[in-house]
């Protein structure tokens, strides 16, 4: 008897096992409110200057340019929802070293650590455009310079930034997609009451601009970091359901963004390529109102709690940069605090110094976010389904290597073009 029910034990535990995993799959968020959270994760910073972007691409070949990026984007956002699934993987680095091994962990590593801290450097250089003319746009007693500015903010979320734990700021991503949305909802209502496009707006020109259109618009389209735990927090995952998520969510963001760039453009035409400009809610015409007062102190308060959540995936990507390369860090809590704090300054000092948000964000799309949106995820995908009979032709095969293709051409030409401007 006792050996009999020593045999059924093993077996006892796998079914458990098996029920424990269904119920973790069944359990989570719908589909709506998956997409909802994923929205959030692809909209920010980007969409502020787009109306540049396309001030170099012209009105459709920037619309046609945002349609190749979006679908591009959604796709390749889908894969690694595909990757996740395959895998089990619930992190964009759990699935590049299952698909490519630990040996090339620090790659991904390395690109990541570069985006984040640019992306930080990008919301600081926004918070001083933003703030000083809020404060000036509402009367108020206090005269605060571009570098002040972005000192007072990031001393103020200094604490957050050196927390390890910034999961309580949850909400402050709801406050960012809020954000967004009423700073699209500006631009719209303010180029419809307009007084009609200006003389100089080109409904169609090709020309070398829009190897920085791509990378621009690239950049508003990113948020691949979270697709795998997104999918895996998606009740009944599974790639049709997935799918949907990414039709819904890209969609809305497509929206959003075309709204963006066409109305700010529509507005302000090539004057938007005048130094610091790129920033499309700097504009003078813009300055003053009450409306725009509202999405500079919106914008800035989202961008700031934004921040730490980014200083949070610089530290950990430098940290697991320096372990892949066998550097010591010390210890857990006193190692991790002088990361941050070395993070902190050279993102502060970056900030102090640059100005250009466009080319920083033009900059960061054509090299980083490239390779974490087009190039990566094909290279991972194309692994992944290797050997799969049902992930065969054009749709598995060739679109992971025309997205890799198109990547690297964006990439290589958004690099040379940006530094020539």
């Amino acid at each position: 008897m006792s050996s009999e029910t020593s045999a059924q034990c093993p077996f006892t535990e796998y079914n458990a096992a098996v029920q424990q995993g269904e119920a973790a799959r069944t359990a989570g968020s719908s589909v709506l409110l998956t997409a909802i959270s994923s929205m959030k994760t692809i909209m920010g910073a980007g969409i502020l200057t787009l109306s540049w972007a396309f001030a170099y691409s012209t009105m459709w070949p920037g619309v046609l340019c945002t349609v190749l990026m979006g679908l591009m984007s959604a796709h390749s956002f889908w894969m690694l929802g595909r990757c996740s699934d395959i895998t089990g993987k619930r992190s964009y680095g759990g699935i590049w070293a299952f698909a490519f091994g630990e040996r090339l962990a620090w790659v991904p590593s390395l690109v990541t650590f570069v985006f984040c801290a640019f992306s930080i450097v990008s919301y600081l250089i926004i918070i001083g455009d933003y703030l000083p003319l809020s404060l000036h746009g509402l009367d108020l007693p206090v005269v605060l310079h571009r570098r002040a500015a972005i000192l007072l903010v990031a001393l103020l979320i200094l604490p957050l930034n050196l927390t390890d734990d910034v999961s309580f700021l949850g909400y402050a991503s709801i406050l960012g997609t809020i954000g967004s949305l009423y700073a699209a909802s500006v631009l719209v209502v303010e180029s419809v009451e307009g007084r009609g496009p200006p003389s100089d707006m080109q409904s169609w020109s090709l020309s070398l601009g829009m190897c920085v259109t791509a990378p621009a618009v690239t950049f508003a389209f990113n948020g691949h970091f979270n697709a795998p735990v997104l999918y895996q927090s998606l009740a009944n995952h599974s790639p049709a359901r997935w799918g949907v998520v990414t039709a819904i969510a890209y969609g809305a963001c497509f929206l959003i963004t075309c709204a963006s760039g066409i109305s700010g453009y529509y507005m302000f035409g090539s004057t938007l390529l005048l130094p610091g400009r790129s920033n499309v809610f700097t504009a003078p015409a813009l300055q003053g109102k009450a409306e725009v007062m509202v999405a500079y102190l919106a914008t800035s308060l989202s961008v700031a709690l934004g921040i730490p959540f980014y200083m949070q995936s610089t530290r950990g990507a430098l940290l697991e940069l320096m372990q892949s390369r066998g550097i010591a860090c010390g210890a857990p809590g006193k190692g991790t605090r002088s990361l941050s704090a070395v993070c902190v300054l050279a993102t502060l000092c970056a900030a102090m110094l640059l100005t250009d948000l466009g080319i920083i964000n033009a900059i960061n799309g054509a090299v980083c976010a490239c390779l974490i949106m087009f190039v990566f995820p094909s290279m991972m995908y194309l692994r992944c389904v290797r050997g799969l009979d049902a992930c065969q032709g054009v749709f598995h095969c060739g679109l992971p290597i025309a997205s890799m293709a198109i990547g690297l051409v964006v990439g290589v030409a958004g690099v040379v073009t940006s530094m020539l401007l």
